[in-house]
């Protein structure tokens, strides 16, 4: 449960930070 928890964290961060880069990108 704590490894599948650990992914999701990740994933979200992932996500982050791709939306950071696209904002960067833009700017």
């Amino acid at each position: 449960m704590a490894q599948y928890r650990a992914v999701e964290v990740k994933n979200s961060h992932l996500r982050s930070i791709k939306r950071t880069r696209t904002f960067e990108s833009l700017v």
